[in-house]
């Protein structure tokens, strides 16, 4: 079995503020990482895309998409 998975990944950025000082801080997140393993670990063939990537390379055809995983 193949699978495409499409999406869980984010940009985080948050606003830290104490009394009258404040930071910032930005990070890349990706929450896919557990279902990744556990699908490989049961030999299934995982393809994967993040969120920014998934509008300008989802596959465009089911033949595509058959080779995407």
């Amino acid at each position: 079995m193949r699978v495409l998975l499409c999406g869980e990944s984010r940009a985080a950025h948050s606003l830290h503020i104490m009394g009258v000082d404040s930071f910032s801080t930005s990070t890349w997140v990706e929450g896919a990482g557990h279902l990744r393993a556990a699908l490989a670990g049961a030999d299934i063939a995982v393809g994967y895309r993040p969120g920014h990537l998934v509008p300008g390379q989802f596959p465009a055809t089911a033949g595509e998409l058959a080779g995407a995983a």
